[in-house]
């Protein structure tokens, strides 16, 4: 199957099994805060923020290992590839055991530094400590996650993780309806997900990478320098991602208690349950540029960044205006009264989803061409004032929990504009052609170019475009026809050219 087949089928999986776990969270969100409250739900929140910040300690290797194997399977280079799964695989093994002893040692400090009353605290660390093994075993399985994204096998990923939290609220149910509701029930329900999940991914991956081997002996210093020249801004890059988006929470629940951050959860369950759709598209482009560079195709790059973004804004667009017009009908319906803040930080986010939207193409070529130093600094100096934004609105006006949605919305928005910047800079892209290209779309490029044509004035827009399929009908020229004229004259043109 071709790159851009396989990429269409897996965006339509992609849709398809997100709209049964965006059914599913909902159902999910409403259901655990019937049965264990708002205060005990937002520990929830607040144990996915913790272990959000300690599974930084993975120092980007994901992606170094996801961008490094691409270019080595399709360079030729097995045994070179099979040092960098077995190194990444120690590697993980590394830092599996450090986020053990993190959290088991630093968890109680944890919680008691954001509040969480003494009565459940109990309870949370041992949520804490199930959530932090089964992020673990996540991290395990992610060099057979590396194989199947470098052969563009994203449907195989998207149908496992949406199995997995099926599995988990089948579980969570079925155990709260014949025993009484105990929060642990839903760290646990995760954990036998995640172990099913790990077991179908290791398998998928050897059946499509058959020269994969993972070993003691295969693990190497050549395969920890691969690693290590594309994880150093890839690290930072992460840090400054998950710092400015899951700090949120954690601000709410110093200033505000655990209450207030079971009324902010929910907003956030309801986008990040969407956005993946336009993110399940987008995680495909860094490998094929990867590929692209190791079998020389530097022109596949301008065709990413282009509908990378246009295909970016129609997927995202009508998925985040919908929801923030309708965000308020929603929240009533689907939490009943009292939870109008949250409608508020809805509407927000999905503002803030619209913007990243609209640099997700420039993000993918960053990666992709390893243009990422420009990109880290500006995402770690946008963090931090994305965090003081928000412990000011916060902590010492009465915005409440929107505070924080705001801080976020306005650093996305500077982001927005830096990035557009930077990218055009990078690719030699003319900044009109790829706001038109992008954001326009061909539709307007081809009224454009057909006015010229009548009009007998040149466009604006250089044609051809990298995007063939978009003006194939230009390329297809009218027949010439050449005529003898009716009356030939030495020195002149003896010949008139007409068009059919």
């Amino acid at each position: 199957m071709r790159d851009e087949a396989r990429i269409v089928t897996n965006t339509l999986i992609a849709y398809a099994a997100r709209f049964v776990v965006g059914g599913v969270s909902l159902v999910m969100v409403s259901y655990l805060l019937r049965h264990l409250g708002e205060s005990t739900f937002g520990i929830i929140g607040i144990a996915n923020s913790i272990l959000q910040f300690v599974v930084l300690i993975e120092l980007g290797v994901r992606p170094a290992v996801s961008r490094q194997l691409t270019t080595f399977l399709f360079g030729g280079e097995i045994e070179r590839s099979n040092e960098l799964v077995s190194t990444a695989f120690a590697v993980y093994c590394i830092f599996a055991g450090m986020i053990l002893l993190v959290v088991g040692l630093g968890g109680d400090h944890f919680l008691a530094i954001m509040k969480v009353a003494p009565s459940l605290r109990a309870e949370a660390m041992g949520v804490l400590l199930l959530s932090a093994v089964t992020v673990c075993i996540a991290l395990l399985r992610a060099p057979y996650d590396a194989a199947l994204t470098a052969n563009l096998r994203f449907d195989v990923l998207t149908l496992t993780d949406a199995g997995q939290k099926f599995v988990r609220a089948l579980v969570v149910v079925a155990i709260f309806s014949l025993w009484q509701p105990r929060l642990l029930v839903w760290a646990l329900g995760g954990l036998l997900a995640a172990i099913a999940g790990s077991v179908i991914i290791r398998r998928q991956a050897l059946g499509v990478c058959h020269t994969l081997r993972i070993g003691r002996r295969a693990v190497s210093r050549r395969g920890l320098r691969d690693i290590a020249a594309f994880s150093v801004y890839t690290s930072l890059l992460q840090l400054s991602d998950w710092t400015g988006s899951q700090s949120g929470p954690l601000v709410i629940s110093y200033f505000l208690g655990t209450a207030a951050v079971g009324h902010y959860t929910p907003a956030i369950a309801v986008v990040a349950a969407l956005l993946p759709l336009s993110r399940s598209f987008l995680s495909q482009l860094a490998p094929v540029i990867a590929k692209a560079q190791a079998t020389s195709q530097p022109g596949l790059i301008q065709q990413v960044l282009f509908r990378g973004t246009r295909y970016s804004l129609i997927i995202t667009g009508g998925t985040m205006v919908l929801l923030a017009t309708s965000a308020f009908s929603l929240v009533r319906v689907w939490l009943g009264k009292g939870f109008e803040d949250t409608g508020w930080v809805l509407v927000i986010w999905s503002a803030s989803s619209l913007l990243e939207a609209c640099v997700a193409g420039s993000v993918q070529i960053f990666i992709g061409t390893g243009k990422l130093r420009a990109m880290t600094i500006a995402n770690i100096l946008l963090a931090i004032g994305s965090i003081c934004l928000a412990i000011y609105l916060v902590g010492w006006t009465s915005i409440g929990i929107a505070g924080t949605a705001i801080a976020v919305l306005a650093a996305q928005l500077i982001r927005t504009v830096t990035f557009h910047l930077y990218v055009t800079h990078i690719s030699a892209v003319d900044r009109k052609r790829y706001f038109r290209e992008s954001f326009l779309g061909p539709a307007v490029c081809l009224i454009e170019r057909r006015s010229a044509q009548i009009m007998k004035f040149p466009s604006a827009f250089p044609y051809p475009s990298m995007d063939r399929a978009d003006n194939i009908w230009l390329e297809k020229e009218r027949p010439v026809r050449i005529t003898k004229a009716s009356r030939y004259r030495p020195g002149s043109c003896s010949d008139q050219i007409s068009l059919g």
